[in-house]
């Protein structure tokens, strides 16, 4: 079978974008369906409810916003603090068949409010709200002389948060629902790309300075290839005397060999803390369009090897780092293309 650098690389590519794309939608789908949010409820409109029974009917333990009207919205007095500061303020609601408490904003100062329109969303206390809870049914039994029992009976166990930051999940849910619509949308451009890799941005984009199309590309680095001959050999890089193939997750590279200018050992030093951890070594490949592949190495002994290698085979190119060099590669490539033009041949 011929060898077809373009159409192995594209199917590679589109493959790894299929299981990217569909792992993410599965988490995605997964989230929503934990807060399993109606979007009309999110961005339209709240559950309306009478009763205390309706509202507790309506939540399942899920996210969900309701409206009601409170006749008198009384101050507990019940405040939480975070970080000396009180962060939120606890009102207490009447309705026909029992109370609710309310988590209010902290900016909210009368002692009471009549006819006040709530729309909130129903959520389960935290620990600290809990005993807040408990507080005032222990206060409802002492008031109305009636055991503990019979007073957490008039009592909500779930309260109403009229602070909830109800824009912010409209946002990020919006968010999740563009997202999904993209990676559903990629992983159509991938079925099509494995159908047909010449309709791929991939292949559009291998051709060279506009003076060799993509099939020129592919057709030459394809039989360059198909006979074995590397400098160089590894997963994601693959090095010929006339072609640099660097690969990735996503996407692959075609470079004329004749456009490396520039070769030389990079070491990075990890630190953890300020404390040195370890290093990293690279071998990295500097282009005349200024692009730049990295070939990452085992360690220092293997970089050096690599490069010697490359020596052997790789003429009109600077070995070594500097930061002259750099200077002049960043600021004046075609001074760095004549050093590069002089170097030797060994």
């Amino acid at each position: 079978m011929e060898y077809n650098l373009a159409k192995k690389e594209i199917k590679r590519i589109s493959k790894n974008k299929i299981i990217g794309s569909t792992i993410v939608i599965a988490i995605l789908i997964y989230v929503f369906y934990i807060f399993n949010h109606s979007l009309f409820n999110l961005y339209i409109k709240g559950e309306e409810f009478g009763i205390l029974e309706e509202m507790e009917k309506i939540y399942s333990g899920k996210s969900i916003y309701v409206e009601t009207n409170a006749e008198e919205l009384l101050d507990t007095g019940y405040v939480m603090y975070e970080n000396n500061k009180i962060t939120n303020k606890y009102y207490i609601m009447y309705k026909e068949d029992g109370y609710i408490i309310v988590r209010a904003n902290k900016n909210m100062e009368q002692e009471s409010y009549s006819n006040y329109k709530i729309k909130a969303e129903v959520i389960t206390p935290n620990a600290e709200e809990k005993e807040i809870l408990n507080r005032i049914i222990r206060e409802i039994s002492e008031t109305q002389e009636i055991s503990i029992t019979e007073a957490s009976n008039y009592i909500s166990p779930y309260m109403l948060d009229i602070d909830s930051n109800r824009l912010l999940k409209q946002i990020v849910t919006a968010i999740g629902i563009i997202a999904v619509i993209y990676f559903i949308y990629t992983i159509i451009l991938s079925i099509r790309d494995i159908i047909d890799y010449t309709k791929s941005k991939q292949y559009i984009k291998m051709k060279i300075n506009d003076t060799k199309d993509s099939d020129w590309v592919n057709e030459s680095v394809s039989e360059d290839f198909s006979k074995e001959e590397y400098i160089y050999n590894n997963k994601r890089t693959k090095i010929t005397k006339k072609w640099i193939v660097s690969k990735r997750f996503s996407k692959f590279e075609v470079i004329p060999s004749e456009d490396l200018i520039w070769i030389y050992k990079a070491i990075t030093q990890h630190r953890t803390n300020g404390i040195p951890t370890g290093k990293s070594y690279a071998i990295a490949l500097k282009f005349k369009n200024k692009k730049m592949v990295n070939v990452v190495q085992k360690n220092e002994k293997k970089a050096n090897e690599t490069i010697e290698i490359l020596q052997k085979d790789l003429k009109k190119v600077v070995y070594g780092y500097s930061d002259e060099l750099l200077e002049i590669y960043n600021n004046n490539i075609e001074q760095f293309i004549e050093i590069a033009e002089k170097v030797e041949e060994k």
